[in-house]
């Protein structure tokens, strides 16, 4: 009887034991396993291979609390929810937490293993790396800690930081360890609804300009002039540029820009004008590269030096540009704002006033990629507001809105970190023969009726 009695009782203590698994912070056991398959390739598995490789570099095993965290990734079994599952079984495995879906779960102690559903697949190399540390970090942090979501989350943040080290990581860890001991709220514990890992997505295709925003180059431009030619004609001109992106990291990097314009005139060259600007790389997502820019155009040739011509005022220009470059393709969409502007020139005894009104403009580019070739086409439309000349007499000269719209192909070759251009635009419609120069901002939209352009630029 007493035997029996031990038998039960055991049998009792083990129900209880297995039933007490499927429920345990962030797994479900699910049908112990019956509904995955063991991961042994693919890109889960390699990127817990960079996983282990990253917290190598970090040195998180000397992070005190942190001892466990590589053992735990490097030895933890991967496992992936079977293909056509239906939904309501991938909810009952834990693969949703309401509408939300879930990209992996493990239990909070050592040596569990790591489960994924599906829509871990969406995720990038650097995504799963991120998941991969999340998921240890779960089992290998102190248990006051490890099942608390907002400190996990601030802890694999810190790891994937591309600037962190010893000490960061050291310091978030306390940072969490001594929120709990204070009482201070820490957020969810045993939920993933707020876990996203869409921020550790750094990753920027090949071709994006993010890999290498800095350039300096030089160009020089043949300009078109279809009118009668005079002392002020411009014939060409010679720009050398910097943009430099010191500021930022990953994503996002801003900086500073310089365009230096030597005029080449019919009878003389000038230096000038000057163009500075601010730009901005805000992000790139799905291969698309967003910047936001501001620039200057700053008159630098006297009234002496340059009479009876658009060309000798400020302006100021606002924009943003969205490029999509691919190994077969590019796209890219420049949209400025130029502010109005007023400027004063002597001709002679005579103070003329130029009122230039805002302006509009747009840039399409767009071309087949060959190899290290760069094959396209380049549209611009300027949209210019009411503009009003009028000298210290009170005659008045007022032009209505203009439009001015230019067409051309363009070629490019890329070396390692040079390419080599080529293009070529020209007016193709206006309104009352307006020409480029009329729009008194040569840094930005050039003059005459059109040009031929050769350039070389460095990229880093």
């Amino acid at each position: 009887m007493k035997l029996l009695f031990v038998i039960l009782f055991f049998l009792i203590m083990l129900v209880g034991e297995v039933h007490a698994i499927t429920k345990v912070g962030n797994g479900n056991d699910g049908d112990d396993l019956q509904s995955f398959t063991q991961i042994t390739e693919g890109p889960v598995l390699i990127s817990k291979y960079k996983a282990v490789e990253l917290l190598k570099r970090a040195n998180t095993n000397s992070v005190k609390g942190l001892s466990n965290l590589l053992p735990e990734v490097r030895n933890s079994k991967l496992y992936m929810a079977k293909e056509n599952l239906s939904r309501d079984k991938i909810k009952e495995l834990g693969g949703f937490e309401g509408k939300k879906q879930i990209f992996a779960r493990t239990f909070p102690k050592a040596n569990a293993s790591t489960r994924f559903f599906p829509a871990s697949k969406k995720l990038t190399e650097k995504q799963l790396i991120a998941l991969h540390i999340h998921e240890a970090l779960h089992r290998s942090l102190p248990e006051s800690i490890r099942t608390n979501e907002n400190s996990v989350e601030n802890i694999t943040e810190a790891i994937m930081d591309p600037e962190t080290s010893h000490d960061l990581i050291s310091n978030v860890l306390n940072e969490e360890l001594k929120n709990f001991k204070t009482g201070v709220a820490l957020g969810n514990t045993q939920s993933y609804e707020n876990v996203s890992f869409e921020k550790y997505d750094q990753s920027v295709v090949e071709r994006s300009k993010l890999n290498n925003p800095s350039t300096v180059g030089i160009e020089q431009s043949i300009l078109v002039n279809d009118g009668k030619k005079t002392s002020n004609t411009i014939n060409g001109m010679t720009t050398i540029n910097s943009y430099l992106y010191p500021f930022g990291k990953n994503r996002e990097v801003f900086g500073l820009g310089i365009d230096l314009n030597i005029l080449q005139m019919e009878n003389e060259t000038l230096l000038g004008p000057l163009g500075l600007s601010a730009r901005g790389l805000l992000f790139t997502k799905r291969g698309f590269d967003v910047e936001l820019f501001g620039k200057a155009n700053l008159n630098t040739i006297s009234d002496d030096e340059f009479t009876n011509s658009y060309l000798g005022r400020d302006s100021f220009t606002a924009g943003v540009g969205v490029r999509y470059e691919s190994d077969e393709f590019y796209i890219e969409n420049d949209l400025g704002y130029t502010f109005k502007s007023e400027t004063e020139q002597k001709v002679g005894p005579t103070l003329i006033n130029y009122s230039f009104g805002d302006i509009v403009s747009t840039q399409l580019k767009v071309g087949k990629v060959f190899n290290k070739w760069n094959l396209g086409v380049l549209t611009e439309v300027y949209l210019m507001g009411e503009s009003i000349e009028k000298d210290d007499s009170g005659y008045l000269d007022r032009q209505d809105n203009l439009r001015l719209i230019t067409i051309g192909p363009s070629v490019s070759y890329d070396f390692k970190n040079m390419q080599v251009y080529g293009k070529f635009r020209y007016k193709v419609d206006s309104t009352k023969d307006v020409n480029l120069e009329q729009l008194g901002n040569v840094t930005s939209f050039g003059a005459g009726d059109g040009n031929f352009s050769v350039g070389l630029k460095y990229k880093f």
